[in-house]
């Protein structure tokens, strides 16, 4: 009897999570069904409907899982043990019990939230259809989680158009019921971190590229720092230059942090926004940045001319000066000094977001971030940073981002190790890697970091670190994309480490051989759609003391005439050659076989040059 009394019990159990998965399944259909949009808003329309469906779906599968451990106990066997682990949400959700113990001792933790929405960055969409679906889709999803989070302890610091994320702060009992929603797949603390602290020009071949007409001209360079002087000199000589500004900060007393941003507001755009030079941050013995600084240096050194010692690489180029930093009044954060300035991850991504959104306003060739922290040995990418890196990227802008300057031999910080941005560390004028430098396997180019001088407040003044040599690469960037403005990010960056110079880390401890070294005269004559370049080799295998013969045919597929083209190209490993048996136009220079031309090519025309060496070994 106790057994037919818990039948219709069991079916009962069984039957609900059906009838509920067919009655939502029946809800949510009615719903699209009867919406009686335009063909785009019925795209998003059903966008929206099928990721609420599916997270609906997700919480009843949830509850069958619960009921079925439930069934298994009831008939489960009076002398059976059975050992069921009880699995919840909070599980899934990887350091929540750090992030827990923080909220639980300060308070409250700014956070950001990777919401479950499959992501594309909108550049690789097909229409403008697919855009506002996803758009829309991301809306709907920020707005189902902020209604859920409707009665905890929970401030909204940011929602964000483009990428399915939020920033909130939040106290620990909250945590936990954000980390318990379904619609919510990893969460990580919005972590302050800080700024990553001319005779560099002709070392990275800016100069021979001007010397073709490849200045930057109808390129912009967006700086995401600490503000630039936008009555400087190197920007307004000849013309201001500085063609937009932001400004994204934050005043949030659990961090003692305050907004620089003017009006000591949190979010700011248009002309006077991307500018912190009015104020000195901190007295001078401490670790802040006076002023903009920082800032103002790094954009002199990606795009400045102030008529006579300040020349940047792409003196050019127009400049996007976005203002991402707040002030810290706090030993915790600023290392035991009184006050810093640092900037917090969900800031540097509204810069991000707002510098997509003027995409089409200016012809945006590059970002600089000169700023990170931490340690990674592999690229980072699930840091929320990358899809804002993505759609930039999809849409042909490179994020050029600082290493870091804690000396790694083997490793480098975040957010320069996600792999959709360019990562970038340092190098002296003669190619020693610099001593500060981060350097790791999958790092993406070094350039010129070390004893910059570049346009200060007020004046000019050196600096070195991995910041300064951020710059020097998002400026070429500007002059490359004003010579092949087709390019996109993969293509750019394939000529820029084609026509690299190669250096090793030779520090104490350096285990890299063979890292990029800007030189973008180089990168620009390589880029195969300006000018290709045919090889053929006479023999398909070498054995010691062969002649080889090759035969080299380049063309200029450019609409202008391109003057003197040098190719390099590294002897491979181990061989060596016999220079003294070389012919043709060619010789062995530093362990490359250099072939200068001699002369100009004009549109379509080819050059053909045969060279010919023995291998030694």
């Amino acid at each position: 009897m106790k057994l037919a009394n818990k039948r219709p019990f069991v079916t009962t159990l069984f039957l609900r999570p059906i009838l509920l998965l067919l009655t939502l399944i029946g809800n949510y259909t009615g719903i699209c069904k009867k919406l009686n949009v335009a063909a785009a808003e019925l795209v998003e329309a059903k966008a929206v409907c099928a990721t609420r469906l599916r997270l609906r779906l997700r919480q009843a599968q949830a509850t069958a899982t619960c009921i079925v451990t439930l069934i298994v106990l009831i008939f489960a066997g009076a002398g059976t043990a059975v050992s069921v682990q009880a699995i919840t949400p909070n599980q899934a959700i990887d350091g929540l019990q750090q992030l827990a113990a923080q909220a639980e001792e300060n308070g409250s933790i700014r956070v950001l939230v990777q919401l479950d929405l499959p992501f594309r960055a909108e550049g690789e969409l097909e229409t403008d259809a697919a855009v506002q679906a996803q758009q829309a889709n991301i809306d709907g999803l920020q707005n189902m989680v902020l209604e859920q989070m409707a009665d905890t302890n929970t401030a909204v610091i940011a929602t964000f158009k483009y990428i399915p994320y939020l920033a909130l702060e939040l106290d620990a009992a909250a945590l936990e019921t954000l980390a318990a929603l379904p619609a919510v797949v990893a969460i990580e603390e919005d972590i302050p971190v800080p700024p990553a602290l001319s005779s560099s020009i002709p070392v990275i071949g800016a100069d021979a590229a001007w010397s073709v007409g490849y200045t930057g001209a109808g390129q912009t360079v967006a700086i995401l720092d600490t503000g630039v002087d936008t009555n400087h000199a190197a920007f307004t000589t000849g013309g201001n230059r500085i063609v937009a500004q932001g400004c994204y900060s934050t005043t949030n007393a659990s961090y003692s942090a305050t907004t620089v941003c003017p009006g000591g507001v949190e979010e700011a755009t248009g002309a006077g926004t991307g500018v912190d030079c009015t104020a000195v941050v901190g007295p001078t013995n401490s670790k802040a940045q006076s002023d903009c600084g920082h800032g103002t240096h790094v954009a002199s050194i990606a795009a400045g001319d102030d008529g006579g010692s300040i020349v940047g690489v792409a003196p050019d180029a127009n400049i996007i000066a976005i203002q991402i930093f707040s002030l810290f009044n706090s030993t915790t954060y600023c290392g035991g000094f009184s006050n810093c300035v640092l900037t917090f991850t969900s800031d540097q991504i509204l810069g991000l977001e707002h510098v997509y959104e003027l995409r089409n306003s200016y012809n945006i060739a590059s970002v600089n971030m000169s700023l990170g922290g931490g340690q990674y040995f592999a690229t980072c990418d699930s840091d929320s940073r990358k899809a804002a890196i993505d759609n930039l990227r999809a849409v042909g802008i490179a994020t050029v981002i600082a290493s870091g300057n804690d000396g790694y031999r083997d490793s480098i910080g975040a957010p320069s190790c996600i792999s959709s941005a360019i990562s970038v560390g340092a190098t002296d004028d003669v190619d020693n890697v610099a001593s500060f430098s981060n350097i790791a396997p999958f790092i993406d180019l070094v350039a010129p970091g070390v004893s910059i001088f570049a346009a200060v407040p007020g004046g000019a003044g050196t600096k070195q670190g991995t910041s300064m040599a951020t710059p020097h690469v998002a400026g070429a960037w500007a002059l490359f994309k004003q010579a092949v403005p087709t390019a996109s990010v993969d293509e750019a960056l394939a000529a820029f480490q084609a026509g690299a110079v190669l250096v090793d880390d030779n520090r104490s401890g350096g285990v890299e051989t063979d890292l990029a070294r800007l030189n973008i005269n180089n990168a620009i004559n390589s880029y195969v759609t300006g000018l290709s370049v045919a090889v053929t080799a006479s023999e398909d295998y070498l054995l010691p003391d062969d002649l080889v013969e090759f035969t080299v045919q380049i063309t200029n597929n450019t609409g202008s005439v391109a003057s003197q083209v040098v190719l390099t190209a590294p002897i491979p490993q181990p061989l060596s050659l016999d220079a003294a048996l070389l012919s043709g136009d060619a010789a062995v220079v530093d362990g490359q076989i250099v072939w200068t031309t001699g002369q100009t090519l004009n549109p379509g025309q080819s050059l053909t040059r045969t060279v010919s060496f023995v291998v030694k070994n």
